[in-house]
């Protein structure tokens, strides 16, 4: 095998999001865990209380009761929080206002754009009122399944990135 390009060092090992979600599965009963392989194992072993904690420990918004955490056994095919509903766009929008988003840089210029959490929930509430009021709960479906005309026109016209230097 060959030498690791880089290895984090201690500090930023011990202050890992995963050694915290660890210690957390420890306080709850589970673990102790010492290393990667067996928490691996562990969340393999027992997966209801793995991505049970992972919901909890992400706290990832949602609707519903969360107890039943899986129907069915088949990996894939088997049906997830059955009694959950979530709002991707919830969960990856609600970073505070002025932590960043997305960084863009070409690779070919000295051309960077950031966009802040806030502006973008700002340009995600724009696209969705662009949906209108019939059809704003089902915006997701509507924005991924395109009619014929519009794969027709996105075929000939050629996108382009509107660019602010900085």
């Amino acid at each position: 095998m060959s030498t690791p390009l880089w290895r984090p060092s201690a500090e930023r090992c011990a202050a890992a999001r995963l050694i915290e979600f660890t210690e957390r599965l420890s306080t709850r009963g589970f673990g102790p865990f010492t290393d990667y392989a067996e928490l691996h194992r562990w969340s393999i072993e027992s997966k209801d209380e793995f991505w049970h904690a992972v919901l909890e420990y992400g706290e990832i918004a949602h609707s519903g009761d969360a107890t039943r955490v899986r129907v069915g056994d088949d990996l894939p095919g088997a049906e997830w929080f059955p009694d959950v509903e979530l709002n991707y766009a919830e969960n990856l929008l609600r970073a505070p206002d002025e932590s960043l988003a997305i960084i863009f840089e070409a690779e070919r210029d000295e051309f960077r754009r950031e966009i802040s959490f806030g502006e973008l929930r700002g340009l995600v509430a724009r696209a969705r009122a662009g949906f209108g009021k019939e059809n704003a709960e089902n915006a997701p479906n509507n924005a991924q399944q395109p009619t014929t005309n519009q794969q027709d026109e996105t075929k000939n016209k050629r996108s382009t990135l509107t660019r602010t230097k900085r």
